[in-house]
């Protein structure tokens, strides 16, 4: 049994305290990685007249996907599209088919603005890479690479 949950046993202090403890702890053996999400938009919603635009959540998570919410910095995100007619943007940035972006993190937690542009195929992707200069986090290499953020999917038959 870890220390912590004996010391929730036996004081006063709200329970809330003690997963932030554990989380810091979980940092301390270097339990430490990005989560970003799988999007996966038909080629009829990567290609739609009005676009295709989503928040994307990036989290510094340990093993279990709890959020380290002690965590505030930035790190870098490239992104990198494998179409060869399809763009996107972050944010308010131009249409392209690289970008890169700083990631603020507030308690663990950085969205970004992703904007879709172009035509659109089945299979093409976009990837990222979070942390590419490897900065680390309390002395621990977090760097996430070519992580397969969007993949177009072919639309249904019959659409």
């Amino acid at each position: 049994m870890r220390y912590i949950e004996t010391l929730k046993q036996h004081t006063y202090t709200p329970n809330d305290f003690y997963d932030y403890l554990a989380g810091v702890e979980d940092a301390m053996t270097g339990d430490l990685a990005f989560s970003l999400p799988k999007l996966e938009p038909i080629v009829s919603e990567a290609n739609h007249e009005d676009g295709y635009a989503v928040e994307v959540e990036v989290a510094l998570v340990n093993t279990a996907g709890n959020v380290h919410g002690w965590y505030h910095g930035t790190k870098a995100i490239a992104l990198t599209a494998t179409s060869t007619a399809g763009t996107f943007a972050i944010g308010d940035g131009d249409q392209g088919t690289t970008a890169t972006a700083n990631l603020k993190f507030e308690n663990g937690v950085a969205v970004l603005a992703l904007a879709v542009g172009g035509t659109w195929a089945a299979d093409d992707t976009i990837k990222a890479t979070v942390d590419n200069d490897d900065t680390k986090i309390m002395a621990y290499s977090v760097k996430k690479a070519d992580h397969a953020l969007l993949t177009v999917d072919a639309d249904p038959a019959g659409e």
